[in-house]
């Protein structure tokens, strides 16, 4: 069976729960040494003696999407339906980090009946998608030092360790083994805070008739307004548009794709 992944409106699925469960036999054990010449630390992947496993209980509360510290997140997934009632079973949520021209990827969940079937990968193909059009020069997330088949995967996904936090869940985060690991995938290794594209959609050029800006997703009303237009799509190739929220993907996905340079004016 194919799965579409799809948006996810946060209209529509914000504050759905995402029930983070595994278990896992492993960890990798942090060592940390200091001195006032060397900070030295070591990850070392060892066994737990009994398998560990970690559910939203813990936390009190379990993950959702669209939480309101994560301005400007975008959501993707796969869901069932059935007598009207969408159940989501997979889903990536990224959200940009403006200030460091970043995309943090905030959530990723495939549910276990759908393990195994790339699904994991397509989500994580839509989050360099949405990177590589945004001109972000990096992606980051976060995992866990005990969540070894997560670790596993985001590194078959070209990510590799930024950092950690030995204190990001609580005081004992190394003594219970699960201390936040930082991963990163960067999106082009020479690139400063901002990638060539970046620098160049930045600029404006104003005078007294004329302003040139890049595209922003505030313009969406206004380019349906007139791109919905009859006379004017067909003509360059291209149908009216049907509804604003086309007009937003056209200026996330197609004016601002890599490699295009349009002006709205």
């Amino acid at each position: 069976m194919e799965h579409k992944i799809v948006p996810l409106p946060k209209d529509e699925w914000k504050g759905t729960p995402i029930m983070m469960k595994y278990t896992t036999e492993e960890y990798y054990d942090l060592e940390i040494s200091e001195s006032d010449e060397v900070f030295g630390a070591r990850m070392i992947r060892k066994k737990f003696e009994i398998p560990v496993t970690h559910t939203p209980e813990e936390y009190d509360f379990p993950d959702g999407l669209y939480q309101d510290h994560w301005e400007n997140a975008e959501a993707y997934g796969i869901y069932t339906e059935e007598n009207g009632k969408k159940t989501m079973k997979a889903c990536i949520e990224v959200c940009p980090e403006e200030w460091s021209n970043r995309l943090m990827v905030t959530e990723l969940w495939v549910h276990d009946t759908l393990h195994r079937q790339g699904i994991g990968t397509a989500l994580m193909n839509k989050a360099k998608e949405i990177a590589r059009a945004q001109g972000r020069r990096a992606i980051i997330l976060e995992t866990q030092s005990c969540n070894v088949r997560a670790i596993a995967f985001y590194r078959s996904q070209g990510f590799e360790l930024l950092g950690f936090d030995k204190c990001c869940y609580t005081n004992r985060d190394i003594e219970r083994h699960e201390i936040r690991f930082n991963f990163v995938y960067y999106m082009d290794r020479r690139a400063g805070r901002w990638t060539e594209k970046e620098i160049f959609i930045k600029r404006t050029l104003e005078t007294d008739r004329l302003l040139l800006r890049h595209w922003e997703e505030s313009d969406a009303e206004d380019l349906f307004n007139y791109a919905c237009d009859p006379d004017v799509g067909p003509i360059a190739g291209w149908p009216p548009h049907q509804n604003v929220d086309e007009s937003l993907n056209v200026i996330r996905n197609v004016f601002n794709g890599k490699e295009t340079y349009d002006f709205p004016f």
